[in-house]
């Protein structure tokens, strides 16, 4: 799980060894300040990988109310196939406080609930009939959004300058995709580098990217699926080229 631990010296405390190990993690701190304009949601790590029974969630760092929570050690989560839209939330639970420090821990939640209690964050989701094999692997960029037995990042919280942002995974197949395609202008390729360098993308140079290949301006408040449905719109602009203008396209050369 996801923890926190803050070390409080106080008067007339006697320092212990695990109060020495946690002021040791003073980078976090250092981590927080560089990153203090950042929204809630994951900062970097928590891949999910599918297993036969299982999700396994690998280690990372995730920001919450400000604070950040980091997991060093790999968590696994067991799943079943019942036909329902299964989402794996991360549930902060209240700060501990002992005469070391104060504490907090996390859980992870795989509910079919609809309405996430306050502070709670989304990983994933997933709806697996019984009989087939949940998958992690996309035929394409809009198969990310597809319903049944395939895991779905289009609604997970990453954290962004000033802004929650999408998951750099639906990023990183748009890149795939787009990389292929024809019709690529210098502003796409300013965007797919920028979505290349393994970090989580800002939510506005998204929205400008969107808003320079669409010719419209676009709601800073768009969520996350707008998002994706305008990304597969950009899709079909590139994958077809631009008809050079020449000279024969507007006139009629006439020979006598």
């Amino acid at each position: 799980m996801f923890q926190r631990e803050e070390i409080m010296f106080r008067r007339h405390t006697v320092l212990k060894a695990d109060m020495l190990s946690l002021s040791s993690k003073a980078p976090m701190e250092y981590l927080e300040l560089q990153y203090r304009d950042w929204s809630d949601g994951i900062l970097s790590g928590v891949d999910i990988l599918v297993g036969e029974n299982d999700l396994t969630i690998q280690p990372g760092i995730v920001i919450h109310q400000g604070k950040m929570f980091r997991m060093t050690e790999e968590e696994h989560i067991p799943y079943q196939a019942n036909g329902k839209e299964m989402k794996l939330w991360l549930h902060f639970g209240e700060c501990k406080e002992t005469e070391s420090g104060r504490f907090y821990e996390t859980d992870f939640i795989l509910t079919e609930d609809t309405q996430m209690r306050a502070g709670d964050m989304e990983l994933v989701r997933f709806c697996l009939q019984e009989g087939a094999i949940l998958r992690d692997k996309y035929k394409n960029f809009e198969d990310m959004n597809t319903k049944y037995n395939t895991l779905n990042y289009i609604h997970a919280s990453y954290s962004g300058y000033q802004q929650k942002t999408i998951s750099p995974i639906i990023l990183q197949e748009y890149v795939k995709e787009a990389q292929e395609c024809t019709g690529l202008e210098s502003v796409d390729i300013a965007f797919l580098m920028e979505c290349n360098r393994g970090q989580n993308v800002n939510r506005h140079s998204i929205r400008l990217y969107l808003e320079h290949k669409l010719k419209k301006k676009l709601s800073p408040e768009c969520n996350n699926l707008e998002i994706f449905e305008l990304l597969k719109q950009v899709l079909n602009i590139i994958r077809t080229p631009k008809r050079m203008n020449t000279m024969a396209s507007g006139r009629r050369i006439m020979i006598d």
